[in-house]
C-alpha cells in the first residue's frame, strides 16, 4: 500500500502550521481515558492494559470527532480536557520550546502551555481525517525501560493508505500518559521543536514568539 504523503516533509515555512499539523488528523484519534487512579499508590500496568488504553483512545476519538451534531465550542471543550487527562501536555510544551523554556518566569510559563494546548487543538479540528477506529492494529507493545510502553500499530486512513503509528507511553504512579507519537518514522515532538526554534529565531526572540503562537490560536 502507498504511504501518504500527508506525514512526509513536514516543517518549513512560517510556523509550518499546515504540514505539521496535519499529522494531528492522526492525534485527533487519540484522546480516551486512561485507567482509573487508585489513590496515590503506584500499580503494575501490563502490556495488555497499555494495549487497551491505545485502543480506546482510538475508538472514542473517533465517536468524539465524528459527531455531527456536536457544537464545535462543545467539541473543542472535550477534546481539550481529553489532551490534559491523557497527554503529557506540560512535558510535550517544554521540550518543543526547548532552552528558550528557562528564559520564561512562572506566568509566561503558565500562559505558553496553555496556548500550546490550545494550539493543539484548534489545529487539528479544522483538519479531521477520515480514520476508522477498527482499522487499527496492535503490532507490538514493548517496555523498553521502567514504566515505559512502545505501542506500534499501523491505521488506514482510506483503501489505499496505511498508516504506520507509535505511541510513547508513560506510567505516571496510576495513570497512563501519551508523552510522543511518532507517525511514518517522523516524531510530532522534534518536528514541533524545529519550527519553534525557527520561529523564535524569526521573530528575534521568545516575547515575539508568544504573540505569534496567541494570534495563531486566535484565529485558526
Amino acid at each position: 500500500m502507498h504511504k501518504s504523503s500527508l506525514f512526509l516533509g513536514l516543517g518549513g515555512g512560517v510556523f509550518g502550521h499546515h504540514k505539521f499539523w496535519s499529522t494531528l488528523v492522526v492525534l485527533a484519534l487519540f484522546w480516551g481515558s486512561s485507567p482509573k487512579a487508585n489513590g496515590c499508590q503506584e500499580t503494575n500496568i501490563s502490556h495488555n492494559t497499555v494495549e487497551a488504553f491505545i485502543q480506546n483512545i482510538v475508538k472514542k476519538g473517533e465517536v468524539l470527532l465524528s459527531n455531527p451534531n456536536m457544537p464545535l465550542d462543545v467539541r473543542e471543550k472535550k477534546i481539550q480536557d481529553m489532551l490534559q487527562n491523557n497527554f503529557d501536555v506540560a512535558y510535550m510544551a517544554r521540550f518543543v520550546l526547548g532552552y528558550h523554556w528557562n528564559s520564561l518566569d512562572p506566568a509566561k510559563k503558565t500562559t505558553y502551555i496553555a496556548l500550546f494546548q490550545k494550539e493543539v487543538v484548534r489545529s487539528y479540528l479544522v483538519r479531521l481525517g477520515a480514520f476508522k477506529s477498527d482499522s487499527l492494529r496492535v503490532l507490538f507493545v514493548k517496555k523498553p525501560r521502567e514504566h515505559v510502553w512502545i505501542v506500534k500499530a499501523t491505521l488506514c486512513m482510506d483503501e489505499n493508505t496505511l498508516v504506520n503509528v507509535e505511541w510513547i507511553v508513560e506510567q505516571q504512579k496510576t495513570h497512563l500518559y501519551i508523552k510522543d507519537i511518532t507517525v511514518e518514522g517522523l516524531s510530532l515532538l522534534l518536528t514541533k521543536r524545529s519550527e519553534y526554534a525557527a520561529l523564535i529565531g524569526e521573530k528575534r526572540g521568545i516575547d515575539p514568539f508568544l504573540k505569534a503562537l496567541e494570534h495563531l490560536v486566535q484565529n485558526p
